[in-house]
């Protein structure tokens, strides 16, 4: 096993690589959650935690990482006034610019994250340690903690999927409907 945060540096084994099925179709990440967003500004390595056990595609496993190297834009915009928010995907897009991708999630409530970089490789894990699917409202900060992917849990690789740019057409995520 490894640690969520680890495949954020190393390449993941030659054994565990494959296309996913799910990850090309429209709004693959429909209904994930994104759990944390990793940047590593010294190597422009960027890691997006999402919780999978919601999501209505991509459910072959419980958690997914998406790794973007060579990043060119990190934004964030969206607020809250409660102290815990589940952020859900309501729509996803990628846009080849060049060599690079540019990635927008749409998340509800009211929230959107652009990405960019030089190239993407999305992680299908097993995190054995995530228990039942959180309560935002009812459980205390620390029970959401445990009962979720964190950077420090192990994980189990399932699948390891490059994402590309093909210049001159929309891949991987096409239509996302925004926030």
């Amino acid at each position: 096993m490894i640690t969520l945060s680890e495949l954020l540096f190393v390449d993941a084994p030659e054994d565990a690589k494959g296309e996913d099925p799910f990850i090309s179709e429209v709004d693959a990440f429909l209904e994930a959650q994104v759990n944390a967003v990793h940047f590593d500004a010294i190597t422009a390595t960027l890691g997006i935690l999402c919780d999978l056990r919601t999501a209505l595609q991509l459910d072959e496993t419980n958690t997914g990482l998406l790794v973007l190297r060579g990043v060119s834009l990190l934004e964030w915009s969206g607020a809250t006034g409660r102290p815990r928010m589940s952020w859900k995907v309501v729509g996803s897009t990628v846009q080849p610019l060049g060599t690079n991708l540019e990635l927008h999630f749409a998340l509800t409530p009211a929230a959107d994250l652009r990405v960019g970089g030089r190239s993407a490789v999305f992680h299908s894990l097993d995190v054995p340690a995530v228990g039942e699917i959180p309560d935002f409202t009812s459980h205390t900060d620390q029970e959401v903690r445990s009962m979720s992917p964190q950077w420090d849990s192990a994980a189990h690789i399932i699948r390891t999927t490059p994402l590309t740019p093909r210049p001159g057409e929309v891949s991987l995520f096409v239509n996302g409907k925004g926030a």
